[in-house]
């Protein structure tokens, strides 16, 4: 089943180095993670302090893939996806 798109803001994850936002599989919540390099690798270059702008910009592309990934069982130990530069086409961070 593919994960829902919700209009609720990514956070900026300094600590994790990217953005995270949320969507849904049904009524659960799934985190989705956005690395710093995916970020950087969607479309070069993203200078520091423009991380928001670049996820809300590709934001659409990042629910796409992180719907894929879902599908497919490519998640973390905790049920979140997280979104790599490897996981972008053509991509290989």
């Amino acid at each position: 089943m593919p994960l829902l798109a919700l209009v609720t803001p990514g956070l900026l994850a300094e600590d994790r180095e990217g953005v995270v936002f949320c969507m849904k599989d049904g009524d659960m919540p799934v985190q989705v993670l956005v690395s710093r390099h995916a970020l950087e690798d969607i479309n070069r270059p993203v200078q520091q302090g423009m991380r928001m702008a670049r996820f809300n910009e590709y934001r659409r592309q990042f629910e796409q893939i992180a719907s894929y990934k879902y599908d497919r069982g490519l998640v973390e130990e905790d049920g979140s996806v997280c979104i790599r530069g490897r996981d972008l086409p053509g991509q290989g961070h």
